[in-house]
């Protein structure tokens, strides 16, 4: 469940124009789902528009006090995805290639879709079989897309460079409450395992 004062201050935030990147990306994504957020926007943009003054954008120090003060001191992304303890992982996990038949229909997928990206997975949880098929991938110049799975209650642990293809999930990964991420990372891929960037995406399984 999203924290209220958190989601207010995301909400002011917005209005004030200060909201940037990823975050506000994932924000007016949220608007489009979340009424009782898009009624805290409503709230505070009437709110500022009775400042009848030139647009000033505030110091970048003033920012980060602000979060700071509302949300402490800056925590990995995946926070935000109701992850309470997180450790650390060990990176390179390796998957191995899915060699044999498909079963008929798959038990769960995810769809994550923005403007430089669209996948669509597949979850087959008797074997741990999932299977990717990309429908866009355009990263910045010399810059790549990696899929990320995150355990519910672990950290990110990577799947790769983004590619059509399948791969079998190993037993140490726990996919109840999982959900996948997309980050824009090094050419190639995170160079130490870790997400280097917020998500540019990200989303859950659905039941089929």
């Amino acid at each position: 469940m999203a924290d209220y004062n958190s989601d207010q201050a995301l909400a002011a935030e917005y209005a004030l124009g200060v909201l940037e990147g990823a975050e506000k990306r994932v924000f007016e994504d949220r608007l489009t789902r979340e009424p009782e957020l898009r009624d805290m926007y409503a709230a505070w943009a009437d709110e500022f528009s009775v400042m009848d003054t030139d647009e000033v954008v505030p110091p970048d120090h003033i920012k980060v006090a602000l979060d700071e003060k509302i949300f402490g001191p800056p925590a990995p992304w995946w926070h935000k995805f109701r992850l309470p303890s997180l450790g650390l992982v060990t990176a390179g996990i390796l998957l191995c290639v899915f060699l044999f038949a498909w079963p008929s229909y798959p038990d769960q997928t995810s769809t994550m879709r923005v403007d430089t990206f669209a996948m669509q997975a597949e979850l087959y949880e008797d074997d741990r079989l999932l299977k990717v098929s990309i429908e866009r991938s355009d990263p910045p110049e010399g810059r790549d897309h990696e899929l990320w799975i995150i355990p519910d209650g672990e950290a990110p642990i990577s799947l790769g460079v983004v590619a059509d293809g399948q791969l079998i999930i190993p037993d140490e990964i726990n996919l109840a409450g999982a959900i996948l991420a997309i980050t824009v990372e090094a050419k190639g891929g995170s160079p130490d395992g870790n997400p280097t960037s917020a998500p540019l995406v990200a989303a859950g399984f659905e039941p089929v």
